[in-house]
């Protein structure tokens, strides 16, 4: 005995794969855009943002300076550190206005090393008080970024 399905019926499972496979078609794609693959970079970088940053600190003598980020980089306390001459500081000190020229040291390094960075320039720099205030980063280009986390050894 044969059972005989009613055309409805019938047209709507032939109506629900077609829409399955051209849903299908669409998200295939989307995915092989170029849009999609941007759509995928920027939520990438979303994910990283925060996880590195960049710290900043001022000194007077380029041999201190040198010694510093040499001492950072090698507790991998941070991936780079640059040193910038040529800056003049005014800040108040012990109630009387000073102006120095100083160095800026600008080091990249992972958000988790932060405090490594802090601790290490308290524990090394000549001043009583040293300058050490650190901004994370909101955007980067993605294989620097890697790199940082390879030299500080926050990434396998």
């Amino acid at each position: 005995h044969c059972t005989r399905r009613p055309k409805v019926k019938l047209k709507l499972e032939f109506s629900r794969r077609c829409f399955v496979i051209s849903t299908s078609l669409i998200l295939l794609g989307v995915c092989m855009s170029p849009f999609f693959g941007l759509l995928r970079r920027t939520l990438s970088t979303m994910s990283q943002q925060g996880s590195y940053s960049v710290a900043f600190v001022t000194i007077n003598k380029m041999e201190e300076a040198k010694k510093l980020a040499a001492g950072l980089v090698k507790e991998k306390h941070a991936a780079c550190v640059n040193i910038i001459p040529g800056l003049i500081s005014v800040y108040e000190w012990e109630g009387k206005i000073n102006e120095d020229p100083e160095l800026l040291l600008k080091i990249k390094t992972a958000t988790s090393k932060v405090d490594d960075v802090i601790k290490y320039v308290r524990e090394n720099h000549p001043y009583d008080v040293a300058e050490v205030i650190s901004v994370k980063i909101d955007n980067g280009n993605p294989p620097y970024l890697k790199w940082i986390d390879e030299v500080v050894g926050t990434k396998a």
